[in-house]
């Protein structure tokens, strides 16, 4: 288990200003909307909310399976009792012949 501050983790999910400087706020905001659990390492000054390098990993690798297109279904083909007209149905069954 490998924990990242969250700069550390902006830079991972490639979050830079314009200058290339990392945006930790964005960070922790995406880390949050995406549910990606974070550890609290008390208060004082280098400790507070450090995340798995891993967990931030599969994240990404979760949200980039919701962008891609779903396979499609092939169409299923009804019976040709349906693909008749309700006259041309109705014509046949009168006359007692099979229905093609």
């Amino acid at each position: 288990m490998i924990l990242i501050k969250a700069d550390e983790a902006a830079l991972l999910l490639g979050l830079k200003d314009k200058h290339g400087k990392p945006l930790p706020g964005t960070a922790r905001k995406v880390l949050h909307a995406w549910r990606v659990p974070s550890v609290n390492l008390g208060r004082g000054r280098g400790k507070g909310l450090r995340w798995d390098r891993d967990d931030i990993v599969s994240a990404i690798e979760r949200a980039k399976d919701k962008g891609r297109p779903k396979p499609r279904m092939p169409k299923k083909r009804l019976p040709a009792e349906f693909e008749m007209r309700p006259c041309d149905l109705l014509r046949a069954l009168d006359k007692g012949g099979a229905i093609q």
